[in-house]
């Protein structure tokens, strides 16, 4: 599926009948260059794009495989991976944002729909031109399904708290504290976990302190040590269930932070 989008247009939209293997999001957003031309339009803030994916198999319950805004889900799926320097890049094509399920894919068939929903304001760019802008959607198509799907999750930390204690739920294959959208890591004079410990089934326990989650992050990227870390992240690997997350934070969150997890759930 290929459909062009306006900004500053809020969409819902559904997906049928075909194997969708990720959701690509070209935001090629412009500007006036000054000299009666145009130019690529300076970001202000992607976390003002909403974003809904919502996956609907007959006879069985909804799966919300997103809900909420572009960045809490690009770092979810990507943070400390070379592809967030890449689905964030500005091109000449514009920010081309890909969503890759692989391995996963989804089959949909007979009255099967992947509801998408998606609004792109203008505020999320310093300078947009909306009347010379376009957004391009499309679906990436895979050969075969599976019946399983990554799901992203958001859980608020708080204003003004300097703890966290979450249930982060089942099957979980990624954790990602994010505290300052604004700088990396090293840069931001916001809040940072300082130390905790996450359990789960199974007698896994992992303490930790900042320290050695800084080293754990900079070493995801031993292949290109020049890349900054974003936001830590505090697990990656096999799935874990009945995941509880307990920390505490160097100082007072503000009200955009919050831990987002990557889990995996049969459809």
């Amino acid at each position: 599926m290929i459909k062009d989008l306006n900004f500053n247009t809020a969409y819902d939209f559904e997906v049928k009948k075909e194997t969708v293997g990720g959701l690509l999001f070209r935001l090629d957003a412009k500007a006036s260059d000054g000299n009666g031309g145009l130019k690529s339009a300076t970001v202000s803030d992607l976390n003002k794009i909403s974003i809904d994916v919502i996956l609907k198999k007959s006879n069985r319950k909804e799966v919300v495989m997103m809900r909420g805004y572009l960045m809490d889900n690009i770092l979810g799926m990507y943070a400390q991976t070379t592809k967030y320097a890449l689905v964030t890049k500005q091109t000449s094509e514009g920010i081309l944002v890909f969503f890759d399920f692989n391995p996963a894919a989804i089959a949909l068939h007979g009255e099967d729909v992947l509801q998408i929903k998606f609004n792109a304001p203008r505020d999320a760019w310093a300078d947009i031109r909306t009347t010379d802008s376009i957004i391009e959607f499309q679906t990436v198509t895979k050969k075969i399904g599976t019946n399983w799907v990554p799901v992203v999750k958001s859980f608020p930390i708080g204003l003004s708290k300097e703890s966290i204690d979450m249930d982060l739920g089942n099957r979980v294959v990624k954790i990602v504290c994010i505290t300052d959208f604004t700088t990396d890591y090293l840069k931001s004079t916001k809040a940072k976990i300082r130390d905790g410990s996450l359990k789960a089934s199974g007698n896994f326990e992992k303490v930790f302190n900042a320290t050695q989650l800084l080293t754990e992050n900079m070493h995801m990227f031993d292949n290109n040590p020049e890349s900054d870390v974003e936001d830590l992240v505090i697990y990656q690997g096999e799935p874990l269930d009945d995941v509880k997350l307990r920390a505490n934070l160097d100082k007072a969150a503000e009200e955009k932070a919050k831990v987002v997890v990557v889990a995996l759930e049969n459809i």
